[in-house]
Order: C-alpha cells, then sequence, then structure tokens
C-alpha cells in the first residue's frame, strides 16, 4: 500500500480491558486478568436467586460490548448459583420463604398450588384433595357430601328422619 511510510507492515491487534462481573454475578468463563482477546467472547453467570439479562462481554477490534447484568427473580421462582434464568415453582411446590435463592416447598395433602405459587393453599371446604396430590386442583364434594378446608376426603352428609332429632350430634327429643 502507498500509505504505509517505513516499511512497517505489522498490524497491531486490539484487547479489550475492563471487563468486570456484573452486580450479583460473576465472570463465568471470562478471564480473571479482565482482558479480553480480539474477536472473543464469554459468559457470565448470576448468583443464586438472580437471572442474566442481556449479553455477556465481547470484544471486536478494541470495542468491548457487554449488555450482561443479574436482576432478581421474581417471587414464585427461583435459580440456583451459576443459572442464567429463573425456573418457575412447579405445581404442588410454592416459593413460602419469598427468596429466590432457595429452592420451592413441597406443598401438603390438603392444599393446592398452581405453577409459581407463593402460598400452598387449603382446599375450600366443600372441595377435597382426593389424590392427596397438591399439584392437581381440589374437587367439589357435590351436593351430597361436604368437608372441612384442608380435607382430603368428603364425608357423606349425616341423614335424620325427624331433622330436630339431632343438633350437633345431640339428641334434642325430650
Amino acid at each position: 500500500r502507498d500509505d504505509i511510510s517505513g516499511g512497517d507492515t505489522r498490524c497491531t491487534v486490539k484487547n479489550c480491558t475492563g471487563i468486570s462481573a456484573p452486580a450479583y454475578g460473576t465472570l463465568g468463563d471470562c478471564p480473571t486478568n479482565g482482558i479480553l482477546t480480539h474477536d472473543s467472547s464469554c459468559t457470565l453467570s448470576c448468583n443464586a436467586g438472580f437471572e442474566l439479562t442481556g449479553e455477556g462481554p465481547s470484544c471486536n477490534a478494541g470495542v468491548l460490548t457487554n449488555t450482561g447484568q443479574c436482576i432478581a427473580c421474581d417471587a414464585g421462582t427461583y435459580s440456583e448459583a451459576g443459572s442464567t434464568s429463573c425456573t418457575d415453582c412447579d405445581a404442588g411446590t410454592a416459593d413460602l420463604d419469598s427468596n429466590p435463592a432457595t429452592v420451592c416447598t413441597n406443598c401438603v395433602a390438603g392444599t393446592y398450588s398452581s405453577t409459581g405459587s407463593t402460598s400452598c393453599d387449603n382446599c375450600i371446604a366443600g372441595t377435597t384433595d382426593n389424590d392427596t396430590d397438591p399439584s392437581t386442583p381440589c374437587e367439589d364434594c357435590g351436593d351430597t357430601q361436604y368437608s372441612e378446608a384442608g380435607s382430603t376426603q368428603c364425608e357423606d352428609h349425616a341423614t335424620c328422619s325427624d331433622p330436630r332429632e339431632y343438633l350437633d350430634g345431640e339428641s334434642i327429643s325430650s
């Protein structure tokens, strides 16, 4: 080329400097010295309870691009350390401690929770958890049966020949 003077035809590769871990995260597979070589990239990872948004660091001709951020997971979700995304609590589990850094808690029989729940809700009176599986909705007892809240089975209504015969299980006859 005519614009090169002195015969120096060497090119200098421009690396990128200043790579740092995002708040609530780590550098993942990025170099720990903070220098990324030309035409390369690396990944970031987030602490438990956070998910990665944006893109990790990349270097092109000495220009560093890094939009990666770690943001807190929403209620009803969780993530483990090093994760890049939040996971919904499965049906039958719930985020009872409101801490997205801990896994969801299993609900007990007589309760129900849908995906992404923050509570295990008792089956309401008149419904039951027949299969004792908190990931399936509570079922209606129907007209001929009843149940208390949080029940795992429906009971038959008591039948009396004279409705005045019993009150709270005790005879009211004179």
